[in-house]
């Protein structure tokens, strides 16, 4: 059966500090994982693609995979993109509609460094060069903990705010935080997205559902032979020091609303 792994990044960077290291992917390792994409035979496409695959649309090419970024730094521009275009690799990226051009404040909030967010100039260039530009939501908000009216906002509002700067319609979601709930996963479909991503590790199959695409996450400490193990599997490694048992309660904690990461 065909499947196809969605890798998740955030920050193309070096870690400003310990609290954020975890979320970085540093542009020399960035390029050597995009460089084993393309030299290992897999067919990068934008998850767009993807969900008319799942949605039983177009087919999906062999040794699929793709690349998304979350929060829209401007790292995305900067050191991301040349990589994307040195190995013409489509990718996708959700960005936040209420912080274009602003700071990562709720990042701060948590002990992160503070990071300039991609411009509305930049947003553009990079939907010209092969990115689809998703929504993140208007302000990043946790919506296991938001009001109807507030989850309605932040997921359709958004979506209107990125129409009207890319003037084209806006398909992808992506749940900040990872938070998922019945009434966020409705909003979505209601709004017209055609596709949502969590951030649940898996290989997303024909079964799946579209609004709740699976991700494997990038960690700044993956070696590329646990690069190579996540596209290959779509499995998502113990994070050194910490037992899995300890990561996988965390990850149920998440999924229940009772936990939240600065960075997803």
């Amino acid at each position: 059966m065909q499947s196809c792994v969605i890798l998740m990044y955030h920050v193309i960077d070096e870690p400003g500090n310990r609290v954020e290291a975890q979320f970085c992917c540093t542009p020399e390792r960035f390029r050597e994982q995009m460089r084993h994409l393309r030299e290992a035979g897999y067919s990068p496409i934008p998850v767009s693609r993807l969900a008319d695959w799942v949605s039983g649309g177009a087919a999906l090419p062999d040794n699929a995979v793709c690349v998304t970024f979350d929060d829209g730094p401007a790292s995305l521009y900067e050191n991301a993109l040349p990589v994307l275009r040195e190995f013409d690799i489509p990718a996708t990226s959700f960005v936040i509609a209420e912080r274009i051009g602003g700071y990562n404040d709720w990042q701060v909030a948590e002990g992160c460094p503070r990071r300039r967010l991609l411009s509305r100039d930049e947003i553009l260039e990079l939907h010209r060069n092969q990115v689809e530009v998703g929504s993140h939501s208007s302000s990043h908000c946790f919506l296991p903990a938001a009001s109807p009216e507030q989850i309605r906002r932040e997921v359709a509002g958004s979506k209107a705010q990125i129409e009207d700067l890319l003037g084209i319609e806006v398909c992808g979601f992506a749940y900040p935080f990872g938070g998922v709930t019945e009434a966020a996963r409705d909003a979505v479909a209601e709004a017209g997205y055609r596709f949502a991503c969590s951030t649940e590790p898996g290989k997303n199959r024909p079964t799946t559902n579209r609004f709740l695409l699976r991700r494997v996450e990038v960690y700044n400490w993956d070696q590329l032979w646990e690069y190579r193990l996540k596209v290959r599997f779509g499995t998502t490694h113990a994070r050194p020091g910490k037992p899995l048992a300890r990561q996988m309660a965390r990850g149920a904690l998440r999924a229940l609303g009772l936990r939240r990461d600065a960075y997803v």
